[in-house]
Formats: structure tokens, C-alpha cells, sequence
């Protein structure tokens, strides 16, 4: 996916990296955070999320779906995806 993307040549950098070590490690700041069709692979997400306050700029926004969990906080579905609960 990331060498379809440089070929569009659309972006000014591209990044492969776990994502809860790169908002860890990363210094950059940003004014959107945007995570679609990636945090249904991760159970807990805590550590995700506290990784997007730490980069967010003041006043950014983070944007995000998951999938539902209706009993659990945490929950693998047949589908090999978590649900996460509110």
C-alpha cells in the first residue's frame, strides 16, 4: 500500500510503523489525527488514544470508527476484528 501511495506522489511523507510505538516515539505534532479501518486489528486502545493526545496539537481533532462491542469492553469477533465498547 505504501509504495501505491508514492507512486501517486501525493504525499509529503509516508510511514510504515506500529502505530503505538511511532505516537510514542514521534516528535511531530499534528492538527488531525485520522484512524479508519485500523483500530478494529488492536484490542485495548488505550495506549493508542493517549498517543493521539500527546501529538495532537492544541484544538486538533482525532477522528476514528470501530466496530461495536455490545457486551464487552473488549471483544475478538468471528470476524478477526475487535468490537470496542463506549
Amino acid at each position: 500500500m505504501l509504495e501505491q501511495a508514492k507512486r501517486k506522489e501525493l504525499y509529503t511523507e509516508l510511514v510504515c510503523a506500529d502505530i503505538r510505538s511511532y505516537l510514542t516515539e514521534t516528535e511531530k505534532k499534528f492538527d488531525l489525527v485520522l484512524a479508519f479501518d485500523s483500530l478494529i486489528y488492536l484490542g485495548t486502545l488505550e495506549t493508542v488514544f493517549e498517543g493521539v493526545k500527546r501529538v495532537l496539537k492544541p484544538g486538533g481533532i482525532f477522528a476514528f470508527c470501530t466496530e461495536v462491542s455490545e457486551s464487552l469492553s473488549v471483544e475478538l469477533k468471528k470476524t478477526a476484528r475487535y468490537g470496542h465498547s463506549r
